[in-house]
């Protein structure tokens, strides 16, 4: 099901409603993941009692949501056909082959902000024979550029990604047993990659096996991060919630 495109449309801001239950959505961009910058998400449930469910908490960073919400399933992949350098799959609920359960009158609510003018922006919805309520959300949590030394606490998520910066020194992550293994942002890359090796499949047919500017950290069995740095650059984290790991 086609939500949106801005093919031959100068919009910076795109605001489309869903009547449907939908599982997943496909995003779809001229764009390369180098070249998303200013771009935002905002994805909601309306819900007609007023009860309404923020799946994004906010306007969050469309590339972040990107490497998020596809890390540890298919890769990122491309459209050759029509010459769109990024096209991704993020699934909106946990259970397979289901959708997001609506009640009468509900909408799922998706905006677009930033957009580049001059590129395109595509959005599929894609429907599913169940549905279910229990649906990622994701909360974004950051590190001021005079804070040196935080705790965060990630009890419930499932992962994250998390800006690279030069500044950061040390990361520690704290497990449920109470073990601290004690890492840096060269070694993060590592796990990340080895946990999934192929991030995005370009145009060209090569692979991407991570994001320069990124970290992408499963945290099963982690229950706090400790991020140690430098004064001058603001570190942020891009969480999504498991329901089945909610305290």
């Amino acid at each position: 099901m086609r939500i949106l495109t801005t093919l031959g449309q100068s919009l910076a801001d795109v605001v489309r409603e869903v009547n449907k239950s939908i599982g997943s959505v496909t995003i779809q961009t001229s764009l390369t993941m180098d070249e998303l910058d200013k771009e935002k998400i905002n994805i909601q449930i309306q819900r007609a009692n007023g009860d309404n469910i923020e799946i994004t908490n906010g306007n969050i960073p469309l590339k972040e949501y990107l490497l998020l919400g596809t890390m540890g399933d298919d890769a990122i992949g491309c459209n050759r056909k029509e010459k769109l350098a990024v096209k991704a799959t993020v699934e909106l609920v946990e259970h397979e082959m289901s959708a997001v359960h609506l009640f009468d009158k509900d909408l799922i609510r998706i905006s677009l902000t930033g957009l580049n003018t001059k590129a395109t922006y595509i959005i599929d919805g894609h429907e599913a024979p169940l549905t279910t309520t229990d649906v990622y959300t994701y909360e974004r949590k950051s590190m001021n550029s005079e804070h040196e030394n935080m705790d965060f606490d990630v009890a419930g998520f499932d992962s994250c990604v998390i800006t690279d910066k030069e500044t950061i020194t040390e990361i520690n992550l704290r497990f449920d047993n109470g073990n601290v293994v004690k890492t840096n942002t060269e070694e993060l890359r590592q796990l990340g990659e080895n946990f999934d090796p192929i991030a995005q499949v370009n145009l060209d047919g090569s692979v991407t096996p991570s994001f320069f500017d990124y970290l992408q950290l499963p945290l099963k069995g982690i229950v706090s991060v400790n991020i140690r740095k430098e004064q001058g650059d603001i570190v942020s984290l891009l969480l999504r919630h498991d329901q089945d790991l909610k305290v």
